[in-house]
């Protein structure tokens, strides 16, 4: 078995609009993705932790995201919430999750969309397994292997 930390970088215009979200607004220092089902098709539905405060201007966000189905925000006493969310991935969320979800491999969570724009993650799986997903990341996402 090998791991390997990665942080992945795209432009603004590739990034998904709630990740472009927390990179704009102050306040906000990062969303974890905890579980997701049915990761990779048309319609995915998730668990995020966000670290930030206050809800309402991320709530009128996910309103304005064309790709956000349904969702629902749960706030924490510490100035932190959860996020249900269904969503649609674009076509690079698509490519992404190709890449990184294949038999043998594992992403451990949570996977980390920071205000500085990257997301952070872990792979864990056989060496070659490993090395193939991050040689098949799409074009347009920059990959720091750590």
């Amino acid at each position: 078995m090998k791991y390997v930390t990665l942080s992945l970088w795209m432009a603004p215009e590739v990034r998904h609009p709630m990740h472009q979200f927390v990179v704009e607004h102050d306040g906000y220092e990062a969303s974890y993705l905890l579980r997701g089902n049915d990761i990779g098709t048309d319609l995915q539905t998730l668990l995020f932790h966000v670290d930030g405060f206050p809800p309402e201007p991320y709530r009128v966000a996910l309103e304005q995201a064309e790709t956000v189905r349904e969702y629902a925000i749960s706030t924490c006493p510490d100035e932190t919430f959860f996020l249900y969310v269904q969503d649609s991935p674009s076509a690079t969320g698509h490519d992404l999750v190709d890449a990184l979800t294949r038999a043998g491999l594992v992403i451990v969570s949570p996977v980390a969309y920071h205000a500085d724009g990257t997301v952070g993650l872990t792979l864990v799986g056989p060496g070659g397994t490993v090395q193939q997903a991050v040689e098949t990341v799409p074009d347009g996402v920059s990959v720091d292997v750590r």
